[in-house]
C-alpha cells in the first residue's frame, strides 16, 4: 500500500470548496481521465453514498465503485473503493485559512491486476495525477470568483 499526502490552499471559502468537491458532477472538471461518475442514491451526499467512476489511467479504462464512509459538511469526507482494480481510501479535510481554504488529502492506494505488475510506474503516475488534480481544482475554483 502506498500513501500520498497533499495540501493545497484555494482562495475560496470552505463552503464553496466543499460543495464543489463533493458534487461528483464536477469531477471531470478537475480530475484527469474522468469520463463519467454516477452517484446513488440521488439526492444529498452522506455516509453510505455510493459513487461509480469510469476513467482512463495509463491507457486503461477503469471502472470502480466506492462508498463515502465519513462525512462532516465543510470539514471532512472519506471515500473507500468497494470494487475495481485499485483499492483506494482517500480522506479530504477542509479548513479555513487566511484568504481561503486549505484542502488536505491523504490517500492510501493499493494497485491490483495489471497495475500490480507495473506498481512502480503506477505509483509514480498516480502521485503526479493527484498533484495535477489538486492544481487543477485550485485553478477551476479560483477562476469561478
Amino acid at each position: 500500500m502506498t500513501k500520498f499526502e497533499f495540501d493545497v490552499v484555494i482562495n475560496q471559502p470552505v463552503e464553496k470548496v466543499f460543495a464543489f468537491v463533493r458534487d461528483n458532477d464536477n469531477d471531470a472538471k478537475w480530475q484527469s481521465g474522468v469520463i463519467e461518475t454516477k452517484r446513488t442514491p440521488a439526492g444529498p451526499v452522506g455516509v453510505g453514498t455510493k459513487v461509480t467512476f469510469v476513467r482512463t489511467f495509463l491507457g486503461q479504462r477503469l471502472e470502480a465503485t466506492g462508498e463515502i464512509t465519513e462525512y462532516e459538511p465543510n470539514k471532512k469526507t472519506t471515500f473507500k473503493t468497494t470494487s475495481g482494480p485499485v483499492k483506494v481510501t482517500a480522506t479530504q479535510t477542509f479548513g479555513s485559512v487566511p484568504g481561503g481554504t486549505k484542502l488536505s488529502v491523504v490517500a492510501e492506494v493499493e494497485p491490483g491486476g495489471f497495475f500490480k505488475m507495473a506498481e512502480p510506474l503506477f505509483v509514480s503516475s498516480a502521485k503526479k495525477q493527484f498533484e495535477a488534480n489538486n492544481a487543477k481544482l485550485k485553478e477551476v475554483l479560483e477562476a469561478m470568483g
